[in-house]
């Protein structure tokens, strides 16, 4: 199995296609945080211009107006560009943009208020939190922008805040350990999310060539079994070939005929990847294509109309196959004979219930006959084979004969 090796410090992969890969991956997964991280944050930001006009209204007019406009247009293109797919790679730097230009902006704007040196530490650790896992930024962005703001903030309480020392250097301590813990946090968050990103990788590589093989697996068992059956037919065929009496011939090709339907599920399955269903009507058609050069030496006029979403599994269509076979075989047997001799299939599904007819303008059926009857094996093998189907089959005379075979689909 290759090994996916990554850069120590950055974490990125080496591998540029894979790196490529997991950035689609990991900006496809912070689309709606980031969005919804965001749209919190404006209104967040706007409502602190209440607490403007309440605490400090003499700073209203300009620090209300440029909360309002700055943070809006800033944030709000932010969101607007999680919505354009040509700004996939710029999420994470944007959403590392907007939480450093929170946090600077929260030193200057708390700075106003009275007592507004305390404020600012907790709303910064607030920002660091609530921001960074709303937006679930890359480790080395999210460093950058707490470290923006951590240093701007030890700047403000070494130069301008009214606090003690003691308490100057509490805060500064505490701002610089929630660099620290976003170094490992994010590290560790981002070194996990890769993990999952390889381990997502490795278990869809496999599950591909399993897929694969197994394919390749099947295709060869139903390639295996329609040869075994061909044989069957060719050895068939010989005896055929060897007898003299015409009855013992006919019966001959009449299992010969079935093996052939059997033989040709397998081959249908053996040219698709889809192995659990075929599609009926282009297995009927080439199953009546055999029999009419099987048993015919001129054209047939035949019509098939079976609609296109009726797939039937394996074990079905083997069933359908030989009954098929059997209606097929009577009209060559009797009908095709006759002038202007013509037939149709009809193949419908309402309601998870397939109907298939059959009618013909042939003789018909003779009076007076029914299954099980020994001297009408087809109808009573296309009866039995329904019932395994779970289905119903009917017979009956309507100027030339008709058979009606229903069954579920599943």
């Amino acid at each position: 199995m290759e090994v996916i090796k990554q850069n120590r410090f950055t974490l990125a992969f080496k591998d540029k296609a894979i790196e490529s890969s997991y950035k689609e991956y990991y900006n496809n997964s912070i689309k709606k945080p980031l969005r919804f991280g965001l749209i919190i944050s404006i209104l967040s930001w706007y409502s602190g211009i209440s607490l403007v006009y309440i605490i400090i209204p003499d700073h209203f007019q300009w620090l209300g107006t440029f909360t309002f406009f700055y943070i809006g247009s800033l944030f709000g293109f932010i969101i607007y560009a999680t919505f354009k797919t040509n700004l996939l790679n710029y999420y994470h730097r944007l959403g590392a943009l907007s939480n450093a230009w929170a946090g600077l902006y929260a030193i200057y704007f708390c700075d106003f208020f009275p007592k507004g040196d305390v404020l600012i530490l907790p709303v910064l650790i607030f920002i660091v939190f609530f921001g960074l896992y709303m937006v679930r930024l890359r480790w080395i962005l999210a460093f950058f922008a707490v470290l923006s703001y951590t240093v701007a903030y030890h700047i403000y309480i070494t130069l301008y805040s009214d606090l003690t020392n003691d308490q100057a250097l509490f805060n500064i301590f505490v701002s610089w350990m929630t660099l620290v813990f976003v170094i490992f946090a994010g590290r560790v968050s981002e070194s996990n999310s890769r993990l999952s990103f390889v381990q997502r990788k490795i278990i869809h590589e496999q599950s591909v060539v399993i897929e694969k093989e197994k394919e390749l697996l099947l295709k060869e068992v139903h390639h295996r079994v329609q040869n075994n059956l061909q044989l069957i037919v060719s050895l068939i065929n010989l005896q055929i070939s060897k007898l003299k009496n015409k009855e013992n011939s006919d019966l001959l090709k009449d299992t010969q005929s079935r093996i052939i339907s059997m033989s040709l599920v397998h081959q249908r399955m053996k040219q698709t990847s889809n192995f659990s269903q075929i599609g009926l009507k282009d297995f009927t058609e080439e199953l009546i294509d055999n029999l009419a050069s099987l048993y015919s030496n001129k054209s047939i006029d035949f019509e098939i109309e079976i609609s296109d979403s009726i797939l039937v599994n394996i074990e079905k269509a083997i069933s359908l196959g030989i009954i098929i076979n059997e209606i097929g075989v009577n009209y060559f047997k009797h009908c095709s004979g006759i002038e202007d001799g013509k037939f149709k299939i009809y193949g419908t599904l309402s309601n998870n219930t397939v109907l298939l007819k059959y009618t013909d303008n042939g003789i018909g059926f003779p009076g007076n006959i029914s299954v099980p009857n020994e001297n009408f094996l087809g109808l009573e093998l296309i009866d039995d084979l329904t019932q395994q189907l779970d289905g119903e089959f009917k017979f009956y005379n309507d100027n030339g004969a008709v058979y009606e075979v229903r069954f579920p689909l599943n």
